[in-house]
């Protein structure tokens, strides 16, 4: 009896913990998602309203603390499985091909006008259009010119009469050889030539300009034809401004006409020191010799081969292209990884060079990168880092006066890397773009930019001089006085 008066108390003990607690929750979260459309999440099952695929379950546990931690996390069987291999980032030899679309041009130093040394008519046209090939020497048209006429009959005169000067001919041969007319003309005028003659060309090339018809009168200086040589002509590329690195004068160049199956190899011989504002390129200049093959304005391929350049270097199947931004995945520990937006410049081979977002050690995946990518969106991870735009820290504005100019008492006064505006367009130093974060001078009262560190100091020690190699308005560099 009395056991059971200590057992019954334990069963009924036992009876009311049993009832009293509620079962306990399960307070891990879950969400639905499409495979085929990440964007599309559910906290029930259902079908994906774009393509009616059964929504997976996943859990928004393992996403949220990826989501906090910036990093996304594989295992290490999936690692495995994806075949995903890691690379330190080092630095490395760039030799890119480059390639531009450029144009056939004649040389400036090419082209000839053909003008009247006398006056006259044209009687009948002998190269009466345009595109025609003249040599030296050839019949353009026939004239008849009072003013020659005159001087047919002197010649002639001198010439028959029996007391003949050989110094009175003399100057009038060389009078008419500077009105245009040849050796064989003036011997023929001996023998009674008529006085309507051929106006030859002085020059050979191709008749680009015919400015006079049949039956047209002219005087001394008027313009008759334009003709150009085109024994040697420019193949002109156009070339972004990120290649210039990579060419200079002297940089050998692959000339190719796609229509004719023209090819030839030369050097650059010419780098415009201007930038075109639309396209933001520059016109780079190749001199070659025709045979015949090229014809002016002809649309060329320019391949050039660029010299070495050493830095940040990456595999091409390491960065994963968008079309928006280019973008590699970091191994930040042994199971997570972090995207990376970073700034490409010109490719060699299998690898690009990195401007920006990446730094010499870095880890990077360098396979399996797109399955690694294409996981992560199904996740619906969106964390990208991005370190390309790295603002520089504002430096206080400095009053560092130069030395008076030599007109008067007038400064120039260093501002530092400040928030103004620069007026000048182009450094007035190098002609290039003024850099967005150049430090700033204050000269005569205008703010001064620079396209690169040194200029400042440069322009500070002559501002005067320096002032003049830019334009009024700011946008176009002069180059009077250069270093």
């Amino acid at each position: 009896m009395k056991l059971l008066r200590i057992i019954l108390p334990l069963i009924l003990l036992s009876l009311f913990a049993g009832c009293g607690g509620d079962e306990p929750a399960n307070n891990t979260a879950s969400s639905y998602y499409c495979p085929m459309h990440p964007e599309v999440t559910s906290d029930r099952p259902g079908a994906c309203p774009i393509c009616h695929m059964d929504l997976v379950l996943t859990s928004d546990t393992k996403g949220a603390e990826e989501m906090l931690s910036g990093d996304f996390r594989l295992s290490k069987d999936d690692i495995i499985k994806s075949n995903i291999i890691t690379a330190e980032v080092s630095e490395g030899s760039i030799s890119p091909a480059l390639s531009f679309s450029g144009k056939i041009e004649i040389p400036e130093e090419n082209i000839r006008i053909v003008s009247a040394r006398f006056s006259g008519r044209v009687e009948s046209m002998k190269a009466s259009s345009t595109g025609l090939m003249l040599n030296s020497g050839s019949v353009l048209f026939t004239s008849y010119s009072d003013e020659m006429s005159r001087i047919f009959a002197e010649y002639r005169s001198v010439r028959n009469s029996g007391t003949a000067n050989a110094e009175i001919i003399k100057s009038l041969e060389t009078r008419l050889l500077l009105k245009g007319m040849t050796t064989e003309q003036i011997s023929a005028l001996k023998n009674g030539a008529s006085d309507i003659f051929n106006v030859m060309s002085p020059y050979k090339g191709v008749i680009l300009e015919k400015y006079i018809s049949e039956g047209e009168y002219f005087s001394e200086g008027t313009r008759l034809y334009k003709v150009a040589d085109l024994s040697s002509v420019w193949a002109v590329a156009d070339v972004y401004s990120d290649a210039l690195a990579y060419i200079r004068e002297g940089t050998a160049a692959e000339v190719k006409n796609e229509s004719n199956g023209y090819t030839a190899r030369a050097r650059v011989s010419f780098i415009s020191p201007v930038m075109d504002n639309a396209s933001r390129s520059v016109k780079v200049r190749v001199i070659l010799s025709n045979t015949g093959s090229l014809r002016a304005n002809d649309f060329v391929t320019v391949k050039f081969t660029a010299s070495e350049k050493t830095g940040i270097t990456v595999p091409v199947n390491a960065v994963v292209r968008t079309g928006n931004e280019d973008i590699v995945w970091l191994q930040t520990g042994e199971e997570t990884f972090k995207p990376r937006k970073v700034i490409l410049g010109q490719r060699s081979g299998q690898f690009y060079s990195v401007v920006s977002g990446l730094s010499k050690g870095d880890r990077i995946v360098i396979n399996g990168v797109y399955l690694l990518d294409s996981e992560s969106r199904l996740r619906n991870f969106t964390s990208v880092e991005d370190l390309t735009q790295i603002p520089e820290p504002k430096t206080e504005t400095k009053t560092v006066s130069s030395a008076p100019d030599k007109n008067g008492d007038e400064k120039a006064i260093f501002l530092g890397k400040t928030d103004d505006v620069p007026f000048n367009k182009v450094c007035p130093l190098l002609g290039d773009e003024v850099a967005k974060n150049s430090p700033k001078v204050k000269y005569k009262g205008k703010i001064w930019g620079f396209c690169c560190p040194g200029c400042d100091k440069k322009f500070m020690a002559d501002p005067a001089k320096y002032s003049q190699n830019v334009s009024a308005d700011g946008k176009t560099y002069l180059g009077i006085y250069e270093d």
